[in-house]
C-alpha cells in the first residue's frame, strides 16, 4: 500500500506581513511544514514548529543558485521530507489548491507542473478572465535530480507552456491589504528599478490605478463578483483595510460652528463655492438663452458645480455628503454614490 505523500509549502515573501499571516492560517492544517523564504527586511517570528524561516536572499534567482539549492535540500531532509513528497513553491500572493494537488499525484509523478490560477482583485471584488500561471509543484525527487527546475519554470512565459505541464487550481490575490504595502511589494516582484517616489506619485494620481494597471497588463475582461469565491480567511479581513469614511459638509451660507468634525467643508453662495482651507471656485452661470431650461436653471447649474468640486476631492462611494440648506432644518445625509445620481435635483 502506497504511503500518502505529504505536502510542503515554500512561500516567497517580501514584507507582506498581513498576507503572510493569512497564508499561514489558511494552509497550516493542509501541509506538513511551511518554509518562508524572506526576501524583505522585516523580522518573521513564529513559534509554530511547522513554520521555518529562510533568510539572506536578494531575489528568487539568488535563492536557486547552486550552493543555496544544496542548503535547501539539507533543510528539507532535516524535516524528514521523503522523495515521494510534494513541494509547492508559491509567491506570497499565489494561493494553491491543496486538495487538487493531493488528488493529482499521478500527474505530478510525470514531472513538475505549473498551476493555472484565477486572478482575483481583492480590493475591488473582481475576478479576471485572464489566468495567472504561478505556483510550481513538484516531487522532492524531481528537485534532487535537477535543482534549478523551479527557476526554469519561473522563466517560462505563456503561451510557451506545454499543456501537459499545467494543472488548474488555486488563485492569485492581487492588491491585498492597503496601497502602501501593495506598492512596496509591487516594485519588488516586478523587478522595477524606478525611483520609489515617482511610482508613489503615480499611484496617488488615482486610487483606481490597481484595477487600471491589471486591465492593461491583462486585456481580457474582468467581472464583478457578488459573493467572494475566496476562502473566508482572506475575505473576512477586508473591513480592516477599508479606507476611513470621509464627511463632507455642503453648507448654503449658514453660520455654523464646530466645522473641525468634517474632512471638507463647501460654503456655497450665489457666485462662488469656497472649499474651506483650500480654494474658491467661481460660479459663472452661462446665459440661459443658450439652453432649453426652466426658471431654476441657475440653481441646477450651481448643483452641477458642487459636484465638479466634489470630484476634485477623489471621494469614494461610501463617503458621506451632509447638506445644510437652512440653519433651522435638519441636514440631509447621502453617501457619495447616491449623491452623484441625484444631481441636478431638488436636493437643495
Amino acid at each position: 500500500m502506497r504511503v500518502q505523500p505529504k505536502l510542503y509549502e515554500i512561500i516567497f515573501y517580501y514584507n507582506e506581513s498581513e498576507l503572510l499571516m493569512k497564508r499561514i492560517e489558511h494552509c497550516s492544517n493542509k501541509v506538513s511544514n511551511i518554509f518562508i523564504v524572506n526576501f524583505g527586511n522585516t523580522i518573521i517570528n513564529y513559534e509554530d514548529p511547522k513554520v521555518l524561516v529562510m533568510e539572506g536572499f536578494r531575489s528568487v534567482e539568488d535563492y536557486f543558485q547552486t550552493n543555496n539549492i544544496e542548503s535547501m535540500i539539507q533543510i528539507f531532509a532535516s524535516k524528514n521530507v521523503r522523495i515521494e513528497d510534494i513541494l509547492i513553491f508559491s509567491k506570497i500572493d499565489e494561493i494553491p489548491d491543496y486538495e487538487m494537488i493531493q488528488n493529482n499525484y499521478k500527474e505530478l509523478n510525470k514531472g513538475p507542473h505549473i498551476l493555472k490560477q484565477k486572478q482575483f482583485f481583492w480590493n475591488h471584488d473582481y475576478i479576471s478572465d485572464t489566468p495567472h500561471y504561478g505556483t510550481k509543484v513538484l516531487l522532492f525527487s524531481q528537485l534532487l535530480k535537477r535543482g534549478k527546475v523551479v527557476l526554469d519554470l519561473e522563466e517560462l512565459h505563456y503561451p510557451l507552456f506545454l499543456g501537459e505541464n499545467i494543472m488548474e487550481g488555486g488563485f492569485r490575490l492581487n492588491g491585498f491589504g492597503n496601497y502602501e504595502t501593495f506598492l512596496e511589494s509591487f516594485i519588488f516582484w516586478n523587478n522595477m528599478k524606478t525611483n520609489k517616489e515617482i511610482i508613489t506619485e503615480k499611484f496617488e494620481e488615482s486610487k483606481k490605478l490597481l484595477k487600471e494597471f491589471w486591465l492593461k497588463k491583462h486585456p481580457k475582461k474582468i467581472y464583478k463578483i457578488t459573493q467572494s469565491e475566496l476562502p473566508k480567511v482572506f475575505h473576512e479581513s477586508k473591513n480592516k483595510f477599508l479606507p476611513k469614511v470621509k464627511n463632507v459638509l455642503v453648507n448654503f451660507g449658514n453660520k455654523l460652528n464646530n466645522l473641525d468634525s468634517y474632512d471638507y467643508v463647501l460654503q456655497v453662495s450665489k457666485s462662488e463655492i469656497e472649499l474651506l482651507n483650500h480654494k474658491k471656485f467661481l460660479i459663472n452661470t452661462p446665459t440661459q438663452d443658450w439652453y432649453s431650461s426652466n426658471n431654476s436653471f441657475s440653481d441646477d447649474f450651481t448643483k452641477n458645480e458642487i459636484l465638479f468640486v466634489l470630484k476634485s476631492l477623489e471621494l469614494q462611494d461610501q463617503d458621506k455628503i451632509i447638506v445644510i440648506k437652512k440653519t433651522d432644518e435638519l441636514p440631509s445625509v447621502y453617501n457619495y454614490k447616491k449623491f452623484k445620481s441625484i444631481i441636478p435635483s431638488n436636493v437643495f
